[in-house]
């Protein structure tokens, strides 16, 4: 084998050297039997496993492979239990708890089991009350119920549902309060909010029932309805408050971009003014009223407010995964409307991801405009902003970039080699993020890491991969990265379909790249959680139409890459013939047709359309394939040319 020869090699560069060099080979003589035999022989490999025991590297890999290998075949209660005994994750602990209850229940010793279940740690409650729905028909089901009826309840309905109903109606006002907004968060705010509509209670618990209620009701796309839910709570009820503009908010959205949506997002500024205050040391509430008055009041015009509410939550440390979309929108607001650049480039300096964004908007008011665009418009790899800064000062376009050298990539680390000369790929590709989110990454590992990604089928973590060691990929100074590292980034296949179906639908051949790029990564079998499949990501109610007039039958094989592809360039080039301009064809692509329809219909400028789209995906899918189409043409501009 390529790497048996460095087993001692290993352990010294993986692990800290060891007294017993003796102890610590036959622990990966045991290991590599182990992993020979997994699969002819689980039962074998399982014990080999527990009798490498405990050491410095391939840990994780070691509990994994004694785990999965005790699943395989009928195991005894002693084996389950050395392996709950043994220190592990708390994920592979869960499995080895689970396994240890399966085989008292198998040796008929259900009580023990249940009794074992029943004392589980917190971490591990979910799952052993979810075991202990399926053991037998005692009275546990009914304590495993009420519990899941509070902390998973849409687990309970799937699994148990005729234990639901009873579980609820014993529940306490507080829990039935817990089991609300678990419901929320698991993304069922509707059902949620038609449990709490039945109920009335008095005192405190009930204003803490019409607060959680109002926000399900948002959360399930009613705020007229939690704008109802709270009339009559104190004006000082700062909880009241928060939740009455989040609901503000959210009908402004719904209005959007109608005139009546800035009335909304005016009374949600009102709403939250008194709460920033009042809000004391509650410092989520006061984010909460702070943030509420960033978002709305950048969509009602009122930017004093949304500025100065942006400095005090800058104040707070605040963070969260909206942030930059709402300072972005907000220093575009401030530009086009105040041309306060001040302030803007003060909101660019703490939005790394819209810096450039914001420099544009700034650069079209300034006295030296087209000095700042130019500059703009230099990027080795043009982003959008590039792309609208060469625009207006009627550029041409880069022909070609000049990328860094090729790197040959590292070997990967021993303890990965090892795994990998052991046929147990899934295993090293774990190892290797395990090690990689330790201590890091750098380019030519990136690159190793990403071959070992391709080798399994696993491309979209092969870019991550990428990314994680070179993270000028999908900048605009990519071209400071190595040359195969780009490439591996910008996958291209299927060359001669693209530039068949690009020709045939009038359709720039790059952006159908990027769009592929961005939609599967050149996946062939890609699949959304929506249904959307293949290459371009197609839904088959979209494909039909265009199936049939390609002379491909009413249910194409959106799997067939060269089906797809030739569907999905003629999908994107009836939206650029429908709106005339790229950026509004790529967010219905995104978003659907209608809704972009009406975002378009209200703002025809490209460039202000694609700010003002209100769907932060949407905007990001803009810029990315954009970005795409304009990496694919610079990179492979020379085997473009070539090809026929």
């Amino acid at each position: 084998m390529v790497y048996a020869a460095a087993l001692v090699a290993v352990a010294c560069v993986e692990e800290p050297r060891l007294a017993d060099t003796s102890a610590r080979e036959e622990r990966l003589t045991r290991l590599d039997q182990g992993f020979a035999v997994r699969e002819s022989n689980p039962e074998t490999a399982a014990r080999l496993f527990a009798a490498a025991g405990p050491g410095p590297i391939l840990e994780r890999a070691r509990l994994e492979g004694w785990l999965a290998a005790l699943e395989k075949v009928p195991t005894g209660v002693s084996e389950w239990r050395e392996a709950v005994e043994v220190p592990m994750p708390r994920d592979l602990e869960v499995r080895a708890l689970l396994g240890l209850a399966r085989a008292l229940v198998a040796d008929g010793r259900t009580v023990e089991a249940v009794a074992f279940l029943q004392g589980a740690p917190d971490h591990a409650r979910l799952a052993a009350d979810r075991e202990l729905l399926h053991i037998g028909d005692g009275p546990w089901r009914a304590g495993a119920a009420s519990r899941l009826a509070v902390s998973s309840p849409h687990s309970l309905r799937r699994e148990a549902p005729e234990l639901e109903a009873p579980a609820v109606a014993a529940l306490s006002p507080e829990l039935l309060l817990q089991r609300s907004a678990a419901w929320r968060e698991a993304g069922g705010a509707a059902r949620a909010a038609t449990e709490l509509r039945r109920r009335r209670w008095r005192g405190e618990i009930e204003r803490v029932r019409r607060i959680e209620l109002a926000r399900c009701e948002v959360a399930s796309g009613n705020p007229g309805r939690a704008i109802d839910t709270l009339r009559g709570l104190s004006s000082d009820d700062v909880e009241a408050a928060v939740a009455r503009g989040d609901a503000y908010r959210r009908r402004g959205w719904q209005r959007y971009p109608r005139a009546t949506a800035s009335s909304a997002f005016s009374s949600c500024v009102e709403s939250v003014a008194r709460a920033v205050d009042a809000a004391g040391a509650d410092r989520e509430l006061r984010i909460a009223a702070l943030r509420l008055t960033v978002e709305c009041g950048t969509e009602a015009g009122l930017l004093d407010e949304a500025l100065e509410s942006w400095w005090l939550l800058e104040g707070l440390g605040w963070q969260d995964q909206r942030r930059q979309w709402l300072g972005r929108r907000l220093g575009v607001g401030v530009t086009r409307r105040t041309g306060d650049r001040a302030a803007v480039l003060r909101l660019a300096s703490s939005l790394p991801d819209h810096e450039r964004c914001l420099g544009f908007w700034a650069a079209l008011g300034a006295p030296d405009r087209d000095r700042r665009l130019a500059a703009l418009a230099s990027a080795a790899v043009p982003d959008l902003y590039s792309r609208w800064a060469r625009e207006i000062l009627d550029q041409t376009p880069p022909e070609t970039v000049r990328l860094s050298d090729a790197l040959p990539p590292d070997p990967p680390p021993q303890a990965v080699a090892w795994l990998m000369d052991r046929g147990a790929f899934s295993e090293a590709a774990a190892e290797w993020r395990r090690i990689r989110s330790q201590r890091g990454t750098w380019p030519a590992e990136g690159i190793a890491e990403a071959e070992l990604a391709e080798r399994r089928g696993r491309r979209l973590d092969a870019i991550r991969a990428l990314r994680a060691a070179m993270p000028e990929l999908g900048t605009v100074t990519m071209d400071r990265a190595p040359a195969n590292g780009v490439r591996a980034y910008l996958p291209l296949e299927w060359v001669s379909t693209i530039r068949a179906a690009a020709e045939f639908s009038n359709v720039d051949p790059w952006l159908l790249a990027g769009l592929a790029r961005q939609e599967s990564g050149f996946v062939a079998h890609a699949r959304s959680p929506r249904g959307a499949l293949g290459v371009m990501q197609l839904l088959p109610s979209t494909a039909r139409g265009h199936s049939r007039a390609l002379g491909l039958g009413s249910r194409p094989d959106l799997n067939d890459p060269e089906v797809n592809i030739r569907i999905g360039a003629r999908e994107l080039s009836r939206l650029l013939r429908k709106f005339g301009a790229v950026e509004p064809a790529l967010a219905a692509y995104n978003a659907g047709e209608t809704r972009v329809r009406r975002w378009w219909r209200d703002t025809p400028d490209r460039y202000r359309f694609t700010e003002m789209v209100p769907i932060p995906e949407t905007y990001s899918y803009i810029r990315r394939v954009t970005y795409l189409a304009e990496a694919y043409r610079l990179v492979y501009a020379e085997e473009w040319s070539e090809s026929p």
